[in-house]
């Protein structure tokens, strides 16, 4: 789904992270933002593919040290989503 084209006019967000806590201060700094929301949460690799295929998101904030289809293995789902990577890490492990 193209965020321009999208007729409510926000951009849809798919937080991925195995700790809960990361993604509810994500989730509170994503809601701040007018015209951000958020479409779905995942805790793993295998429900964010599944979520990603389902929600069609503009963007997937994605921790790159998930349980269940991380790193590489990632990679190979990537064509999941409609999302283009662009790949920034907000911290590391």
């Amino acid at each position: 789904m193209d965020p321009l084209n999208n007729p409510l006019g926000k951009l849809r967000i798919l937080l991925v992270d195995d700790h809960e806590i990361v993604r509810n201060g994500v989730r509170t700094l994503i809601e701040r933002e007018a015209g951000w929301e958020v479409c779905g949460e995942a805790a793993d690799g295998r429900t964010a593919v599944t979520l990603a295929e389902k929600l069609e998101p503009d963007v997937v904030v994605l921790d790159i040290g998930l349980p269940e289809l991380n790193g590489a293995r990632r990679r190979a789902a990537d064509q999941a989503c409609a999302a283009e990577e662009r790949g920034a890490d907000l911290y590391r492990r």
